[in-house]
C-alpha cells in the first residue's frame, strides 16, 4: 500500500495512541520490570516486547491497506520510508519512540534497552 503524508500522519496518530494507552503501558511496565530482575530474560523480553507492539500494529494498519500480519507491519515501514526527511513525520516517529521506551521507568541496573 502507497501512503499518502496525511495517511501516514494519520497512521503514525493512531499507533502512538495504542502505544500510549493505559492498558498498554502497564503491559509494557510489567515486561519491563521482568527484564531488569533477571539478565538471562533478554532474548525472551524482547521477543514479548514485539508481540506486544505487533499486536497493536495489527489491529490498526488493515484500514491503512496494509495486512494485519509480520508482512503487513514489514510493508508499512517500508511505505515509511518515502517520509524519512519529513519533519512531521519524523516528530510523530519519536513521540512513538519515547511511548516505547518507558523512560520515566529506567532504572541503572536494567541493562535491556527497548528500541
Amino acid at each position: 500500500a502507497v501512503l499518502s503524508k496525511a495517511r501516514a500522519l494519520a497512521l503514525q496518530n493512531e499507533l502512538l495512541a495504542a502505544f500510549s494507552a493505559a492498558r498498554f503501558q502497564k503491559k509494557l511496565n510489567e515486561l519491563s520490570r521482568e527484564c531488569g530482575e533477571a539478565k538471562d530474560k533478554k532474548t525472551s523480553y524482547h521477543s514479548a516486547l514485539k508481540r506486544l507492539i505487533r499486536k497493536e500494529q495489527v489491529k490498526i494498519i488493515p484500514s491503512y491497506g496494509f495486512d494485519a500480519s509480520d508482512e503487513g507491519v514489514t510493508e508499512m515501514l517500508t511505505a515509511f520510508q518515502t517520509f524519512e526527511e519529513d519533519p512531521d513525520v519524523y516528530v510523530n516517529s519519536v513521540a512513538i519512540q519515547e511511548a516505547l521506551q518507558q523512560k520515566k521507568m529506567a532504572s541503572p541496573r536494567n541493562d535491556c534497552s527497548i528500541r
